[in-house]
C-alpha cells in the first residue's frame, strides 16, 4: 500500500463508492415524464451497510473520530458498494 492508503486505513470508517438508483422529480407539464430511476455514483465514508441499506458520511473529523453530513440509500436502490480503502 502507498503511504496515503496506509494513512486512510487508520480511520474508523472505510471510504466507499456506491452505485445506486435515485428517484426522479419533475415539474408538472414538463414534457414527457422521466419514468425510470437515475443512476447515481456517491463516494463517502461507509458508516453502515445492512439489509436496510447503506449510510455514508461526507466529512470525517480525524482528531475526534466523528463524522458529519450523512446520507442513507435504501437497499433496494443500491446496485453496488466498492470499498476503496480500509477494512471491508
Amino acid at each position: 500500500y502507498s503511504r496515503e492508503a496506509r494513512r486512510l486505513m487508520r480511520y474508523r470508517y472505510p471510504v466507499a463508492v456506491v452505485e445506486w438508483l435515485d428517484a426522479v422529480a419533475h415539474d408538472e407539464g414538463d414534457g414527457e415524464p422521466r419514468h425510470k430511476p437515475e443512476r447515481q455514483v456517491t463516494v463517502g465514508w461507509l458508516l453502515k451497510r445492512d439489509k436496510h441499506g447503506v449510510s455514508l458520511a461526507f466529512e470525517y473529523g480525524e482528531s475526534d473520530n466523528t463524522y458529519r453530513v450523512e446520507q442513507f440509500m435504501p437497499a433496494g436502490m443500491v446496485k453496488s458498494v466498492r470499498i476503496i480503502n480500509g477494512k471491508t
